[in-house]
């Protein structure tokens, strides 16, 4: 959605939105270079037991080598409390969805937003509740067959 609306935000931002981007690519340009050089870091400490003990793995392990515990706890809270800000996101514009969709249908006249949140979430749940992911793959082949669909 970002990149689909890029042209009408620098139409409405002109040159000075130009050099934002400039700016801002440049800023993610240079954090993604300093990822990569903590990446290959090799820490003092021991982060875990067992093989890999001195690898860093993810923003948790950084944490813990700037911050200590305290630092691996706040990045671990943060990641979940994100994850979680995307499911309330995704239940939300999948609602909306719903309700311009179905809204029309005399079964669902009555049925306001939330109706229509919880109604996505029910049919969301069981994909969250499988033992083997791969059966996901399945879901997300109709999504890729549905999206060509359209394009015919």
């Amino acid at each position: 959605v970002g990149l689909l609306s890029l042209p009408y935000a620098m139409r409405l931002a002109g040159w000075f939105g130009v050099f934002v981007l400039i700016f801002f690519s440049g800023v993610t340009c240079y954090t993604a270079k300093i990822l990569g050089r903590i990446q290959e870091y090799i820490p003092a400490k021991k982060l875990r037991d067992g093989p890999g003990a001195y690898t860093i793995y993810g923003f948790h392990d950084m944490g813990f080598l700037v911050f200590g515990t305290w630092g691996k706890l706040c990045i671990s809270v943060l990641f979940i409390l994100e994850t979680f800000g995307y499911c309330c996101v995704y239940l939300i514009i999948e609602g909306e969805n719903l309700s311009h969709q179905l809204g029309y249908y005399p079964m669902f006249k009555s049925w306001g937003k939330a109706e229509f949140m919880s109604l996505s979430a029910l049919i969301f749940l069981p994909s969250c509740l499988l033992r083997n992911l791969s059966w996901l793959s399945y879901f997300s082949a109709l999504g890729v067959f549905s999206s060509l669909c359209l394009l015919v």
